[in-house]
């Protein structure tokens, strides 16, 4: 990407899912690493974590938990 010239930062520690690196074709500035976060509320939220506990199966009970924490 880099030898066909995309624009992206140089700092290359930023090139994970909390930073934007590069423009993205269907995000405006910001929208990517605010999705990220919302995705990341919602699935550990309270609720989510209580729902899929639910559904876990007695057996994989606590290694599901533990994989939460």
């Amino acid at each position: 990407m880099i030898e066909d010239g995309a624009p992206m930062k140089s700092d290359y520690n930023r090139f994970d899912c909390f930073h934007e690196s590069m423009p993205h074709p269907h995000m405006k500035d910001g929208a990517g690493p605010r999705a990220h976060a919302e995705a990341w509320r919602r699935f550990y939220g309270l609720e989510n974590v209580k729902a899929i506990l639910s559904r876990t199966h007695p057996e994989k009970h606590w290694d599901v938990f533990f994989n939460f924490l």
